[in-house]
């Protein structure tokens, strides 16, 4: 809660990737030409599913004890290489 008593949830989100609309369907279409390539270097949020994402905010709004930061992504970080390979199959 905040000095005037208002609960306070700041969301930090990963990426939200689904398989029928969205960034998806764009970051697939080097991959399925074998152009695919990492970008930048190290280990980043690993993407989650649009039901995931909006089931983790209804709970946060639902939740009055909720309050402070959290993280939406998945449990699991991937580095941009792995990342780029799942994408190419």
């Amino acid at each position: 809660m905040t000095q005037r008593g208002v609960r306070h949830a700041v969301i930090r989100s990963g990426v939200v990737l689904s398989p029928h609309e969205g960034a998806l369907q764009r970051l697939m279409l080097p991959s399925s030409s074998s152009l695919a390539a990492a970008s930048g270097a190290g280990a980043r949020a690993s993407p989650g599913s649009p039901g995931d994402e909006v089931a983790a905010i209804r709970a946060l709004i639902e939740d009055e004890q909720a309050s402070g930061p959290f993280n939406l992504c998945a449990p699991e970080p991937l580095t941009n290489a792995e990342f780029a390979q799942v994408l190419g199959g």
